[in-house]
């Protein structure tokens, strides 16, 4: 992985990581995942989906997704996304020496989906508190609430 960043940074001139972003894949592919079917003039939200029921999505490599979005700082330069896909429990090489931006994207995506950093140089939370249990943004966090204080109640 930092191979590959550096070879774009360096050979390429993407010298600017824009955006990391996270996806978790967890019942992609399964039996009754639908969705919408778009269109030139987009999607009718007041309509939702058993299109998708026409054919299933394809199987994801794994679970996790990580796009690193990159630039090139230069006129007509395009853009471009690398991909890395990654199992639960797996560890992702870092690219902070590459582009040090990514820094905060790692801790990002480590708070929110529990994507561990290796060599990362502060894999701390970054979003929520410390002593929060879990990673939110995962499909298999307990959905609940947080019960509501307000203030002078015991």
């Amino acid at each position: 992985m930092p191979e590959a960043a550096r070879h774009l940074r360096d050979e390429l001139g993407f010298d600017f990581l824009s955006d990391i972003a996270a996806t978790d894949y967890l019942g992609w592919g399964g039996k009754s995942v639908s969705g919408y079917i778009g269109t030139p003039g987009g999607r009718d939200l007041n309509k939702p989906g058993t299109q998708g029921f026409q054919r299933l999505p394809a199987p994801k490599p794994k679970r996790f997704s990580i796009s690193y979005h990159l630039l090139a700082l230069r006129a007509g330069a395009a853009r471009a996304r690398l991909q890395v896909w990654v199992d639960d429990g797996d560890e992702v090489p870092t690219v902070v020496p590459v582009w040090p931006t990514a820094d905060w994207h790692e801790r990002e995506a480590w708070d929110m989906f529990g994507i561990e950093f290796s060599g990362h140089p502060n894999q701390a939370r970054i979003l929520m508190p410390e002593d929060w249990e879990g990673h939110p943004l995962r499909k298999d966090y307990p959905i609940g609430g947080e019960p509501v204080r307000f203030s002078g109640e015991e």
